[in-house]
């Protein structure tokens, strides 16, 4: 069987034929720990001027930029998520309050974008007296920091890269009146001893994701809890494993009820997937393959289902299970709606000494079909590049039938 690659860069794309659409719900609820909390942030209410706290000590977050600049929702681990994006500052005006907090836990799920020298997923800046939990030194340390007895810091070393890869990680950090812990997708990754209490005292705004405006974390965050006690690495873990289910119900078929035309398929990939997902799933025989890719990509709203967003260059290999010498005809068919077209934008390709080819190319000028056939060869159909990228969806396709090879839009 050859090894298939598709590439397609800032679009969107949804292979093959129509579905009917179905919104991504609450997959997965949040999970509870019955334990005292301090706020929790689940960014699960449609958005406006507050993200709610549903710890019942009403430390609503608010964005401080009228326009919500750098704050969007996106769809999360447990329903909805935040998304920060340059500068931002999502605050809580004078709280949380951690005048009476004796110890502490804090736990997030972060999918980073990029590295800056400091990330922060919480900070209330009280100076000495500040609560601190933060990725540093460009992602390669999570570090947790409190006034016990003076300021300190637990920092726990982590792989940047690793945390880049695209998917949900879930972040903890505790103290318990005589050690700091650091955890990571739920193991402990640093332990500073220390005894003592928690000093944290001030008016200052605690902060989701930035330092007042500052050190903004880039990229992904959800379900943000501040525990007023220390969680048992048991419970940081049963956190960090429901957090993995929800995500794994996210990559779950549904039916998309796409028509069929009476014909054999080689490969169908219609990325029906629940939700955002790093698996995809091939439904040509009825009983759907899960496919794992290298990164987790988005579903949105496509001709009817989900389609799959593609941004920078992103690798998705699949397979196919004939080679293709063994093909007397074939047909490709996808619906696209591309951003933009410069260069080549391959819809699908395996490269190799049979290759298979269906492209746009020159600029967004052409739609190619490339196959070898006694030799290989390019059938090229002149298209117009602003009629593609109009932001409606288009449905493009090409066929061999043993004598004349036909791409069209």
């Amino acid at each position: 069987m050859a090894s298939v690659e598709i590439r397609l860069q800032s679009a969107t794309f949804l292979p093959l034929l129509i579905a009917v659409f179905t919104l991504p719900i609450l997959l997965h609820a949040a999970p509870s720990v019955p334990t005292p909390m301090v706020a929790h942030w689940t960014f699960d209410d449609a958005f406006g001027t507050r993200c709610r706290d549903s710890s019942g000590n009403s430390w609503d977050a608010v964005p401080a930029d009228a326009r919500n600049a750098g704050v969007t929702r996106v769809e999360g681990v447990f329903g909805d998520a935040m998304r920060f994006s340059g500068r931002h500052r999502l605050h809580v005006p004078e709280g949380p309050g951690f005048r009476d907090v004796h110890a502490i836990s804090l736990s997030a799920w972060v999918r980073p974008e990029k590295w800056d020298k400091y990330n922060e997923i919480f900070r209330k800046e009280d100076g000495a007296t500040r609560v601190l939990f933060s990725f540093q030194n460009e992602g390669s340390i999570l570090s947790l920091g409190l006034n016990i007895g003076g300021y300190i810091e637990c920092d726990a070393k982590t792989d940047p890269e690793a945390l880049l890869d695209g998917n949900w990680h879930h972040c903890a950090a505790t103290f318990d009146g005589s050690a700091m812990r650091v955890f990571l997708d739920g193991k402990e990754i640093g332990v500073s001893k220390r005894t003592g209490t928690i000093t944290a005292e001030g008016n200052a705004s605690g902060c989701i994701g930035s330092s007042n405006g500052g050190e903004c974390f880039q990229g992904m965050m959800d379900d943000v809890r501040i525990y007023a006690t220390a969680l048992a690495g048991e419970d940081i873990a049963a956190l960090h494993r429901s957090g993995q289910k929800a995500l794994v119900r996210r990559s779950e078929p549904i039916a998309g009820n796409e028509p069929t035309v009476g014909k054999e398929l080689l490969a169908h990939w219609p990325f029906n997937e629940r939700g955002t997902s790093a698996v995809i799933h091939d439904v040509s025989t009825g009983k759907p393959e899960a496919i794992k890719t290298s990164q987790t990509s988005a579903r949105l709203r496509g001709v009817h289902g989900h389609a799959m967003e593609f941004q920078g260059e992103p690798r998705l290999p699949v397979r196919l299970p004939l080679a293709a010498p063994t093909l007397p005809a074939i047909s490709f068919s996808a619906w696209t709606r591309p951003t933009e077209l410069r260069g080549y934008r391959e819809i699908f390709r395996q490269e190799c000494a049979e290759r298979l080819l269906f492209s746009f190319q020159g600029n967004g000028t052409i739609l190619s079909l490339g196959l070898n056939v006694n030799g290989y060869v390019e059938c090229d159909a002149t298209v117009r590049p602003a009629d593609l990228t109009d932001g409606r969806w288009h449905h493009c396709a090409a066929t061999f039938d043993g004598q004349t090879t036909m791409p069209s839009t």
